[in-house]
């Protein structure tokens, strides 16, 4: 038995694609560590033509990202990226995708879950990174590579994202880096699992969520993490009043009665968009909702984007303090890093 466990990028690839082939259940601990075991008798370039001739796999780009007990046994590949796994994975690190064999041996491709593909993307990016990309498998978004879209029905015009389940939840993640140990980007993963986000719906969802609950040492505004999203059912007269059966405001602090519409580029070119909006305007007047908009160019100018919300801090009840240096500089670094960092040019 030879075992090949796609990893890090590659795994990424596969769970961010809306037409990925059906996962079967996880592997528990022990079969998770014979996976591993078995990896050292993959051989990567018997495996390669026969996912070449698969469609479900044909797609992932090379190289592909392969987690083996030892890399020093296999030689380089411009087919294949190889990194060590140190320590044994816990409980439900590995999906079985497909099996074969040829005249000599049987193989097995399997691939890294949601949360062990969170910590091998840890390893490899920085905190903030980090995070955006938990608050991505965790969203019902995913960035398309090259904005290209892989299933047909998916629309994303320029936006540069496909619409797609979530593939895990915080505290899934939050979970898993804490049972890893011996990883690298485990420490990383435990720090951004902390300020993950579920259920954006975008990137843009992603980085606002961030901004405004990540610590104010770390350049965020420290306000409690909102629910992204949220279904508010309605009663007969709301119904009739709005003509909806329920409403989704984008961030939303029930306990502090706050809600916060973003208004995108492309969100207030569509008619229903801007109805949906006077809906949320008018529920909030009548469930004594404050509630606060933010549109693009206010997220992109610091100062307009502070003026707006840290007048908020009084219904969190945390007085406005001042900032110190460390924290405006922190402010603007994170501000910087979510305009312009790595998972923010496919943003249209």
């Amino acid at each position: 038995m030879g075992d090949v466990i796609l990893s890090y990028d590659t795994a990424l690839a596969f769970w961010n694609c809306p037409d990925r082939r059906a996962a079967r259940r996880p592997l528990d601990k022990l079969e998770c560590d014979r996976a591993l075991a078995d990896a050292k008798n993959g051989v990567p370039d018997r495996v390669a033509a026969w996912l070449e001739e698969q469609p479900e796999f044909s797609w992932l780009r090379r190289p592909l990202d392969i987690v083996v007990p030892d890399k020093d046994r296999f030689r380089v590949s411009s087919l294949y990226r190889f990194h060590t796994q140190q320590g044994l994975f816990p409980a439900g690190s590995l999906y079985p995708l497909a099996a074969f064999a040829n005249s000599s041996a049987r193989y097995r491709v399997l691939v890294a879950s949601p949360e062990l593909c969170f910590v091998q993307m840890a390893s490899e990016v920085g905190d903030i990174e980090a995070a955006e990309i938990g608050c991505e498998l965790c969203g019902d978004y995913a960035l398309a590579p090259d904005g290209e879209v892989r299933d047909s029905t998916a629309q994303t015009g320029k936006s540069g994202f496909i619409f797609c389940k979530s593939r895990t939840t915080p505290e899934k993640l939050r979970d898993y880096a804490e049972q890893a140990c011996f990883m690298p980007g485990v420490q990383r993963a435990r720090r951004a699992a902390k300020w993950v986000v579920g259920r954006a719906c975008c990137p843009r969802q992603t980085q606002l969520a961030l901004a405004l609950s990540m610590p104010r040492r770390r350049g965020g505004f420290g306000l409690p993490k909102p629910l992204l999203n949220m279904v508010l059912p309605l009663s007969v007269e709301e119904r009739e009043l709005l003509g909806v059966r329920v409403l989704r405001p984008d961030f939303l602090w029930p306990e502090q009665g706050v809600a916060l519409e973003y208004a995108g580029k492309s969100k207030c070119a569509f008619d229903e968009a801007r109805k949906q909006d006077e809906r949320k305007r008018i529920l909030s007047e009548v469930r004594n909702l404050e509630l606060v908009r933010l549109d693009e160019g206010q997220f992109e100018d610091l100062d307009e984007m502070v003026s707006i919300v840290n007048p908020l801090r009084k219904r969190f009840s945390r007085q406005p303090k001042r900032w110190n240096p460390s924290m405006i500089a922190a402010r603007e670094e994170l501000h910087d890093f979510l305009l312009r960092g790595p998972r923010h040019p496919r943003i249209g």
